[in-house]
């Protein structure tokens, strides 16, 4: 979706979505990810979350940023 598309579908110019999103993204970024994101520290962290996405066919994974869960094969490391 562009600034442009939200105004047509929701009737609120385009620019106030692009300063809402700016604004967002900078309370998200500052407060919000500090208070909600945790990054494992250790190996048992890590394996508490990795159970559930095992469970979910996508073993390896401590989480998720944006709630989309691809899974592939055969990826190259290095790519």
């Amino acid at each position: 979706w562009t600034f442009d598309d939200l105004e047509q579908s929701t009737a609120i110019s385009g620019e106030v979505h692009c300063v809402f999103f700016h604004a967002f993204i900078d309370f998200g970024s500052d407060f919000l990810y500090n208070k909600h994101v945790i990054t494992p520290s250790n190996y048992h962290n890590a394996t508490t979350h990795m159970e559930e996405f095992t469970e979910a066919g996508l073993p390896g994974a401590v989480g998720s940023t944006d709630a989309t869960h691809i899974v592939t094969e055969k990826v190259e490391y290095n790519i």
